[in-house]
């Protein structure tokens, strides 16, 4: 008489585990966690589009508290310059996943409203002749 014993669902079921867990160990090492945490889209847009996105959310006239509050509600990410007066745009974290890079400064008048915008933090070469 054979005493030998057929595996037992749980024992198939646990050696199947084990196999996926070592495959996915494996894969990890060689991956990192930029499987788990992918980065978004980091998208480029005309100074023109980046503007009349903006003034949807702040319109000229809009104080700068207000503008503050709003940027941030929205996911924009900037800061002032030293006198309060130029609020610089870096990124926006829409809610379609994506990330807008911006290159928009908004500027204020004396008593804090928003008038107009101009070109961020453009980056300047010196190229030699």
């Amino acid at each position: 008489m054979n005493t030998a014993r057929l595996p037992s669902r749980w024992d198939v079921v646990s050696r199947h585990a084990y196999v996926l867990l070592l495959a996915t160990a494996c894969c990890f090492s060689q991956t990192g966690c930029a499987v788990l945490s992918a980065s978004p889209e980091v998208v480029r847009q005309t100074y023109t589009t980046q503007q009349n996105e903006l003034f949807k959310i702040c319109p000229k006239g809009t104080h700068r508290d207000q503008v503050e509050k709003r940027l941030a509600e929205a996911g924009i990410n900037g800061e002032f310059g030293t006198n309060q007066s130029i609020y610089y745009c870096d990124f926006w974290k829409r809610e379609d996943g994506k990330v807008w890079e911006l290159n928009l400064a908004l500027l204020f008048d004396e008593e804090g409203v928003l008038y107009s915008t101009m070109p961020g933090r453009t980056q300047i070469t010196s190229v030699k002749e």
